[in-house]
């Protein structure tokens, strides 16, 4: 291979190089915008109201009856002498003031107890 040849496949090499790094650029960039746009949900993220009937594909007003439900329900069982039940029974949530908030990854747990259960 002449002294020529050698110049011209080495010019390729690294035009083929700055292509692959500027193509990887291009992606990586692209994949950051997609995530900064769209929300993410990590496992120990607090969820607000709107969050989470967003989260479980329900309206405010179904999480709301939902959430009146369950606390009829629990109040219930506690004046008829029942204090124990399933842990995920009811809707996993905590109040802050006057917010009412959810772990997702108690609400992951507690959709999982639903569908198990409503098997049955």
């Amino acid at each position: 291979m002449g002294k020529n040849q050698k110049s011209t496949t080495m010019v390729m090499g690294l035009f083929i190089l700055l292509l692959f790094v500027i193509q990887t650029f291009y992606i990586s960039r692209s994949i950051s915008k997609n995530m900064a746009q769209s929300p993410s949900y990590t496992e120990n993220q607090v969820l607000t109201f709107k969050e989470l009937a967003s989260y479980l594909r329900i309206s405010e007003n179904e999480l709301k009856d939902l959430i009146k439900v369950n606390k009829d329900e629990k109040a219930q069982m506690i004046s008829s002498g029942t204090n124990a039940w399933d842990t995920y029974r009811f809707i996993p949530y905590f109040e802050i003031g006057d917010k009412t908030l959810f772990l997702k990854s108690e609400i992951d747990n507690w959709v999982q107890h639903q569908v198990l259960h409503s098997q049955k």
